[in-house]
């Protein structure tokens, strides 16, 4: 639905929203008790609940299903007045994009393959390309600690100094507010810069800093402001690449006829994974401590980098039609792709 131009700046703002909460929550929870805590929370969530039920139904959604004048309808209610042109242009793409789907479909179905062919769809290079790429990000990313940090950013930083010289809830507000200001930062960046350089750049700054963080922890020789500062970077280095990336890549580099249960898959798969390293996570600190634990980030970040720089394509400015067009070339690497 989105122009190519603001597709990044689009899916960021919804992460920014996301880290606008946790500070807010990091505020609260460190001025009153957590029922007080938790009661403003459920009624936040409580006004988005009645939000999502006053949003409009998709655009694709409501071709697919043939409610094409509901459809204008929408597209008029997202460009405002005096713009029926493009209101009438992306219904004729929509209407065209989903009826030369059904034209493959109907070429691919018969009676006794029907099931076979809808999966054989999975095996096409313009699908199976970007699901391995973004399936391998997001699992690394779990390793770069972009929400582990935020689930335990209070025990992480606790342990720093272990002289008691670190204001931990200071600290968690400090990260919290770096985390809007750099998700923030993105949303601006991604109008501006391209997707691989805010990936590659958001792990070399993460993954060096992190590194820093626990040479220093390791050592104990640190003054307490320096350790602050580090972790802030790291913070603002994780958050305007990695944590935007996910939700970005899933709505630019998947084909819109699988992205549905190709992205509730990867998720899900993603959530789980998160699941096992949170519950995962006390036991590693008491095996490697603190400073291991960054070691890990770091080295993660910094591979992860590696992957992004050899294999992501770099989607900015182009339409889903060339993404999709550029898997569909024989190269693996975007090194070696066709110029």
């Amino acid at each position: 639905m989105a122009d190519s131009k603001l597709r990044g700046t689009l899916s960021a703002c919804i992460l920014l929203t996301y880290s606008g909460g946790i500070m807010l929550i990091s505020l609260i929870g460190t001025n009153v008790s957590w029922p007080i805590a938790a009661g403003v929370g459920a009624a936040i969530t409580f006004v988005d609940l009645v939000g999502y039920s006053l949003l409009h139904e998709s655009p694709v959604w409501l071709v697919r299903n043939n409610h094409i004048n509901k459809a204008n309808e929408v597209f008029r209610w997202l460009w405002g007045p005096n713009h029926q042109v493009e209101v009438e242009t992306d219904v004729q793409e929509l209407l065209k994009r989903i009826k030369d789907e059904e034209r493959e479909h109907t070429n691919q179905m018969n009676t006794s393959l029907a099931f076979s062919q809808k999966w054989k769809q999975y095996l096409r290079p313009q699908v199976y390309k970007p699901f391995i790429i973004i399936h391998i990000f997001n699992i690394v990313q779990i390793v770069c600690g972009t929400n582990l940090f935020i689930f335990y950013s209070v025990d992480i930083i606790s342990g720093l100094k272990s002289d008691g010289s670190l204001d931990v809830n200071l600290t968690t507000i400090l990260t919290s507010t770096a985390r809007v200001v750099f998700m923030a930062v993105s949303c601006v960046m991604l109008v501006w810069i391209g997707r691989r350089t805010v990936c590659i750049s958001s792990g070399l700054g993460s993954g060096v800093s992190a590194v820093l963080i626990g040479t220093f922890v390791y050592m104990q020789s640190i003054e307490a402001w320096i350790l602050i500062g580090l972790v802030l970077v790291y913070v603002a280095f994780n958050t305007y690449g990695y944590f935007v990336m996910p939700p970005s890549m899933i709505g630019e580099i998947l084909p819109s006829k699988i992205r549905c249960f190709a992205g509730a898959y990867i998720f899900t798969m993603n959530d789980i994974g998160m699941f096992c390293a949170t519950k995962a996570f006390s036991s590693v600190v008491k095996t490697v401590g603190i400073h291991g634990i960054f070691w890990i980030f770091g080295v993660s970040s910094l591979l992860c980098s590696l992957f992004i720089y050899l294999m992501l394509p770099e989607t900015k400015g182009r339409s889903l039609v060339q993404i999709e067009e550029y898997f569909l070339q024989p190269n693996v690497l975007w090194l070696t792709r066709n110029k």
